[in-house]
């Protein structure tokens, strides 16, 4: 069974019509019917009752439905996931802070940087501003404040 199966097949319940689903759809009503018959034979019986006014639910395609509204629902919430995590900065973060620093400036800095990046992890080495410059340089770290001639650099 496909979401677009689905979309029709909810379409319909609420329209109670092949001709309005198939235009809110933009699909003709051939494909909205073909859409309605899938459904019909997973679920191994008629969804749906044939009327001169329209489409009715059965007691089973009532069940259907709900469970059809569900589904939509989480895969539009999955949607809406995927786009806010377009853009967004994740991954680890290697972070080390030489004995020197300020373990209040390092927290703030941690902490403003996880406000604003809050997929990134960070993994906080601790060590000598000589070691946080030696990790920077040899690609063990990603970020560091090291102390270099008596002036602190970030």
């Amino acid at each position: 069974m496909e979401i677009h199966h689905l979309k029709t097949f909810v379409t319909v319940a609420r329209e109670g019509s092949i001709t309005r689903a198939s235009e809110l759809l933009h699909l003709s009503q051939p494909a909205v019917s073909a859409h309605i018959k899938a459904i019909e034979d997973v679920a191994g019986q008629p969804l749906f009752e044939r009327t001169p006014r329209g489409m009715r639910l059965t007691a089973s395609g009532q069940r259907l439905v709900v469970k059809a509204e569900q589904t939509l629902a989480a895969h539009r919430s999955l949607l809406n996931e995927t786009e806010l995590l377009k853009g967004r900065v994740s991954g680890t973060l290697r972070f080390g802070a030489g004995s020197s620093t300020s373990d209040a400036t390092v927290a703030r800095f941690l902490a403003r940087f996880s406000l604003r990046c809050p997929e990134v992890q960070v993994e906080l080495t601790h060590g000598t501003s000589l070691e946080t410059l030696g990790g920077l340089r040899n690609g063990s770290l990603d970020a560091g404040p090291y102390h270099e001639a008596g002036e602190a650099c970030l």
